[in-house]
């Protein structure tokens, strides 16, 4: 099991948020603040056979200040299961 909350911050109050794929998600024109947001989130792997591992993941994005001033500022849940072979 494991357990982690990571904390996002902008880096430069002149830059906006990206997506994975580069593409601009929000600006950052005009908003001073810092605080993007928090993604607590816990995931439980199981060894299933010699060869194969299933991993079931729950994470909760929480909007920071922001996301707040530059709505939509919705939080968001992501569950996934996953199969590894090795």
């Amino acid at each position: 099991m494991l357990a982690e909350v990571p904390f996002y911050w902008r880096q430069s109050l002149i830059d906006g948020i990206y997506t994975a794929f580069a593409t601009p998600l929000r600006s950052g024109a005009g908003n001073r603040e810092r605080f993007v947001g928090t993604t607590p989130a816990l995931s439980l792997t199981w060894r299933a056979t010699r060869h194969v591992s299933i991993t079931a993941l729950y994470s909760h994005f929480e909007n920071g200040v922001f996301f707040q001033q530059a709505p939509p500022d919705r939080d968001v849940n992501y569950v996934g299961v996953s199969m590894t072979w090795f």
